[in-house]
C-alpha cells in the first residue's frame, strides 16, 4: 500500500507508521492482509522490546466503577421510556387463575396491568415503580398442571439414573 519496506513500519499504540509520515490502523489494511500468503516463520518480536506484556495496567473503568458514574444498558433511559416486569408462576406448568390488580395500578408511576401468555406484565415509568407494583399483584395460579417434584426428589432420580448403564455416545 505504502510501497515501503515492512521492516521501516513500526506499530506503536496500534497504528502503523513511517518514517516519510504515512500512517493508518490495523483496520484499514485488514481487507488487503486478508489476501496475502500467510508467512511461514514469521519474526518474533524480541521480548526485551516488550512494552506491555509483562506489565500490570490500571484498569481505565475503576475509578467509574467506584464512584459510581459508569454507565450500563440498564441506566439508559430514553424518553418515554417505559419498563415491564413479569410475574410468574411459581410453578412449571402452573397458569394464571386470576388477577387482581387493583393495588398495582395504584403504585405511582405504574401504567398498565397486561396479562400476558407467561404471567402478568407490570409497565411503568420506572424500574422501582414496575418492582413494586409486580409486588402489589394479587395472583392465583392453577397448579392442576404444574410440576409437583421437589429439588430433593428430582436429585435423587436423577442420582438412581446415572447409577445404571446408559447408552454409549460414539
Amino acid at each position: 500500500e505504502w510501497k515501503v519496506p515492512a521492516g521501516e513500519i513500526t506499530v506503536e499504540k496500534g497504528v502503523m507508521r513511517h518514517k516519510s509520515g504515512q500512517a493508518g490502523r490495523f483496520g484499514t489494511f485488514a481487507a488487503k492482509a486478508a489476501v496475502q500468503p500467510v508467512p511461514e516463520n514469521p519474526a518474533l518480536k524480541d521480548p526485551s522490546a516488550f512494552r506491555l506484556i509483562g506489565t500490570t495496567l490500571p484498569r481505565l473503568d475503576s475509578k467509574a466503577k467506584t464512584d459510581g458514574s459508569a454507565q450500563y444498558a440498564l441506566d439508559v433511559r430514553r424518553p418515554g421510556q417505559l419498563t415491564a416486569l413479569v410475574a410468574r408462576a411459581p410453578r412449571f406448568g402452573a397458569t394464571l387463575k386470576s388477577v387482581d390488580d387493583t393495588a398495582a395500578k395504584a403504585v405511582p408511576g405504574v401504567v398498565q396491568v397486561v396479562r400476558i401468555p407467561s404471567g402478568v406484565a407490570v409497565v411503568a415509568r420506572d424500574t422501582w415503580s414496575a418492582m413494586k407494583g409486580r409486588e402489589a399483584l394479587t395472583l392465583t395460579w392453577d397448579d392442576a398442571g404444574a410440576e409437583r417434584q421437589s429439588t430433593e426428589s428430582q436429585q435423587a432420580a436423577y442420582k438412581a439414573m446415572a447409577d445404571k448403564p446408559g447408552l454409549v455416545a460414539s
